[in-house]
């Protein structure tokens, strides 16, 4: 029996390709995403670790360290170098063109050279010129420079949120903290602290000591001269840092493991529809071994023993073709600008070892049933040629489909149309319950499913065709169990598309509705987000200075938090919405109680939920991240609303608890004297001009921005369900290239009868489109559905509204049908070479 399966394997090279195939672009994706994370985990912490391991002591405060404190350090005989950090120094840096440097999301920042020129260690190398140690100089990374073109003695720009300043570059530096597109402008520390620390206070200063063995000494003994001060080794900021990026990368490892199992979900059932053709071509050959001593149990497991070697080989494949999909996802993405750090290739045991369980083990789960009905074959029974399957009664398994698809549509439907029951999240996780019962019903009556859709798209798609499309038509409803498992795995990956091409559709439409809604100035100014830096601060005053402006509406975030106190593990999912100027004229919001004019005056205005039991004229207390709060009154309640939340802060309340400084200025709300013209458009952005990254948006222009955000995501995921498709593209060959070799015997006598080579041709090419469009249709129709009750469920978050990609998805199936044309070329053309003789021959 080893000797025969290792003779089978050998005598089907092209059928154990296809097989071993399938399993390699599953298995690719989980070695490809666990090699992925790991590069990048390692890359940022090798660079974690390279810029505190010579770093003794770092010295953090919520309260914030004042300059006299750190002018003491660095008096301290014990200690060798401070440098300091204002905590959000983002800025954007530009060179003599006036262009900005693209980081692709990599920090682009401002970092303080101290005025006695001391540096810790060597984490930064001067490559040429000086470092910046008088008024008006800058030293900037040499990754940054090149990518800018800038040279020592060129002049640069720097543009903060507190304006802008011109320095001539002294010095070109190399750092192991090169992230990417990463740029780091070194400038003295006195205008450094000018523009992020104009209050005499820094967030935190890294300090190395002349004698690095004692840093838990020093550490202590400060712990006691300044016990509001949070103080580390390096060693232990290092480790705090690097579990952080390990927890935030993990999301990204599940996210891609999501999709590896999608694709290896496809090819199970690609693996395991092969195998039962295979099996159903080889009755002849299972029947000679019954028939001259071979248990049944042999039969199953030469039948298992072959896929476990599929499996095996697959994976093994599997793993090294994630190592090409890793790197060269890395590459893409840094060649689009996305400054990803590159330390090399990192294969952990997680990168192999599952992969290969994997692989193997959903190979062999697939294999099973046609392995089980290998071994119940009769030496007599099996002793012609054909597929006795495809005669088998489908009654019980129609059945148990039909319960399953309507017991997950009642379900679905239930969670989406009830929102009193449970929470969003409960009535979620109860469509997507519902979504596999109902995948599993079509799974188990798609065979009888098919006969009357497949019949039908059949005789659509062949009427033009005559003979040749009825026969198509015909064969493609003559064997249903293959027709279902062929189809089924690119209607799984066409359902995906479609339920998430309607998410996309419903949120750009939520978005658009939303926008003409709350939107009621003329202009919005922005600056884009993934820059890392708000609007200058002297944007209000400079836009509100231009012919025309009538008055401005400043949005702003804070580190505060109203009614609760903050989440020290999350403090940003706590920062708090302020406006300076009346709300209304910002969102469009219905105000029952109060005021909603924020100008100038303390105050807070609560949402209608949030203000059942702080009423207009009590207070209710807003703390800062240090956990310092103030009672704050309520001056209006306005009916709830997702745009701007549960509740909104008056500037001058906020800068109770926080400095200037702290306050992000994101957005500024434009009303002019009904001007629209472009002249004033043209004068709003020559008021900015100078601020490079800042931008006037009216209406249409923000839509389109969030639109292309939208996209941006749903392109991501389109990418990654593209290999489930590509899976399911080569199950369709795979299974036409063994239909095409089980009749070779019908296809001889069609041609012995009067076709020609281009009517074969036709005849497989047609079977493949309607198969293709069967699936297509099937998963489209599955797809809107799951989708629709996905957005029901999500109707208390604000995405209530459903539109249905009709274009969409008209195109998807057009797509579809293409793909089964390409599909069958291969199969198709070597159908047409079939010698009519010695096919009859095989009868």
């Amino acid at each position: 029996m080893r000797k025969l399966i290792w003779r089978n394997l050998a005598a089907h090279k092209l059928r154990l390709f296809l097989t071993v195939l399938s399993v390699v672009l599953g298995t690719a994706f989980i070695a490809g995403s666990s090699m992925l994370t790991a590069s990048i985990e390692k890359s940022f912490t090798d660079i974690v670790s390279s810029s505190y391991s010579q770093i003794d002591v770092v010295a953090t405060s919520d309260e914030r360290i004042p300059m006299s404190d750190i002018d003491a350090l660095r008096a301290d005989p014990r200690v060798d170098a401070v440098e300091l950090s204002a905590g959000n120094s983002s800025a954007v840096i530009a060179g003599p063109d006036g262009k900005p440097i693209q980081t692709g999301g990599a920090p682009s920042q401002a970092m303080a050279q101290a005025p006695d020129g001391k540096s810790i260690g060597d984490i930064a190398q001067l490559v040429d010129g000086q470092w910046p140690l008088t008024r008006g100089q800058a030293a900037l990374n040499r990754t940054a420079a090149e990518q800018g073109t800038i040279k020592v003695g060129d002049q640069v720009t720097m543009i903060t949120a507190r304006g802008r300043e011109t320095f001539a570059l002294s010095g070109i530096y190399d750092t192991d903290m090169a992230v990417g597109g990463f740029a780091g402008l070194v400038i003295p520390e006195e205008q450094y602290l000018e523009k992020f620390a104009p209050d005499g206070t820094v967030a935190s200063a890294s300090i190395g000591l002349k004698d690095h063995a004692t840093a838990g000494e020093v550490r202590d003994a400060l712990a006691k001269e300044h016990p509001g001060w949070t103080l580390q080794t390096g060693t232990e900021k290092a480790n705090d840092e690097t579990k952080a990026i390990k927890d935030q990368l993990a999301f990204l490892n599940y996210f891609l493991w999501a999709f590896g199992a999608i694709s290896l979900l496809v090819g199970s059932f690609i693996i395991s529809n092969t195998f039962s053709m295979i099996i159903a071509q080889r009755l002849r050959e299972f029947a000679l071994l019954r028939g001259i001593g071979a248990s049944r149990g042999q039969i199953t497991g030469s039948v298992l023993a072959e896929a476990a070697v599929v499996g095996a080989i697959g994976s093994v494949l599997g793993i090294f073709a994630g190592i090409g999909l890793s790197r060269g996802i890395i590459a893409v993405m840094n060649a689009q600008g996305v400054g990803l750090p590159d330390a090399g290739l990192a294969v952990n045991t997680t990168a192999i070892v599952l992969p290969l369980v994997v692989g193997v083990v959903v190979t062999l789960f697939a294999a099973w049933a046609p392995a089980r009905r290998a071994a119940r074959i009769h030496p007599v029974q099996a002793m012609r040629s054909g597929d006795s399957s495809s005669s088998n009664s489908l009654v019980v398994r129609t059945i148990v489909g039909l319960v399953l698809i309507g017991a997950g549509v009642v379900a679905a439907a239930v969670a989406a149309l009830n929102a009193d029951i449970g929470t969003s999240k409960e009535r979620a996780i109860t469509v997507g319950v519902g979504a596999l019962a109902v995948v599993l019903g079509v799974w188990f009556a798609g065979p009888a499913m098919s006969i009357p859709f497949v019949g039908s798209i059949g005789r659509v798609v062949g009427w033009p065709f005559g003979a040749v499309g009825k026969l198509a038509a015909t064969n493609s409803r003559r064997n249903p169990r293959r027709t279902a498992a062929t189809s089924f795995a690119l209607m799984l990956g066409l359902m995906l598309v479609a339920s998430i091409g309607m998410m996309g559709a419903s949120m750009r439409d939520q978005v658009n509705e939303l926008v003409d809604k709350t939107f009621t100035a003329d202009y919005m100014v922005t600056a884009p987000q993934d820059m890392g830096m708000s609007l200058p601060q002297d944007v209000p005053e400079r836009i509100g200075e231009v012919e025309g402006v009538d008055h401005t509406v400043s949005l702003l975030l804070a580190p505060v938090s109203v009614l609760t106190p903050p989440d020290p593990s999350s403090p940003m999912t706590d920062m708090g919405g302020v406006i300076d100027g009346r709300v209304s004229e910002a969102v469009n919001v219905s105000l029952p109680d109060g005021s909603d004019d924020l100008t100038g005056r303390e105050g807070v205005l609560l949402s209608k939920s949030k203000a059942v039991d702080h009423p207009v004229g009590s207070t209710v207390p807003v703390w800062n991240f240090a956990g310092r709060s103030v009672d704050v009154p309520v001056v209006g309640v306005y009916e709830d609303n997702q745009t701007i939340g549960p509740y909104v802060l008056s500037k001058q309340s906020a800068l109770e608890l926080v400095s200037e400084n702290d306050l992000q200025l994101l957005n500024l709300m434009v009303y002019t004297n009904g001007d629209r013209s472009p002249a004033m458009r043209s004068a709003l952005e020559d008021a900015v001009a100078d601020d490079l990254v800042v931008q006037v948006l009216d209406r249409e222009d923000l839509k389109g921005q969030i639109g292309k955000q939208i996209s941006t995501i749903l392109n991501v995921l389109y990418a990654l369900l593209a290999l489930a498709v590509i899976i399911a593209i080569l199950g369709i060959i795979n299974t036409l290239a063994l239909s095409v070799s089980e009749r070779r015997a019908e296809i001889g006598m069609l041609r012995a009868v009067g076709f020609q080579r281009g009517q074969i041709t036709r005849m497989i090419h047609l079977e493949a489109i309607v198969i293709a469009l069967y699936g297509a249709v099937l998963g489209s129709l599955i797809g809107l559905g799951m989708g629709w009750a996905f957005i029901k469920t999500l109707a208390d978050t604000g995405l209530g509204h459903v539109t249905v990609p009709w274009l969409q998805v008209g195109l998807t199936v057009l797509a579809a049908g293409v793909v089964g044309l390409i599909a069958a070329l291969w199969p198709a053309r070597s159908a047409a070479k079939t010698r009519p003789l010695e096919a009859i021959a095989e009868l």
